[in-house]
């Protein structure tokens, strides 16, 4: 589990600007709205996981931070 990257994107509808963020990784828990914080989380974990990761998160993540954060 502690290879296991939880996260959870909170977006405008629009998704134009983001809300909040949030991940699990082992006991280390993280909010913020800057993405950038989360590239060594990425680079830490094995699985990246979450509730409607790919319809929701992956795509703004991904355009966010890039294929290179993955």
């Amino acid at each position: 589990m502690d290879q296991l990257l939880f996260l959870d994107l909170e977006v405008t509808p629009d998704g134009k600007r983001l809300l909040d963020a949030g991940a699990k990784l082992g006991t280390r828990e993280w909010h913020s709205t800057k993405l950038n914080e989360l590239r060594p989380w990425l680079a830490d974990a094995s699985v990246l996981t979450g509730h409607n990761l790919v319809r929701h998160d992956l795509p703004i993540l991904l355009s966010r931070l890039g294929k290179d954060a993955l």
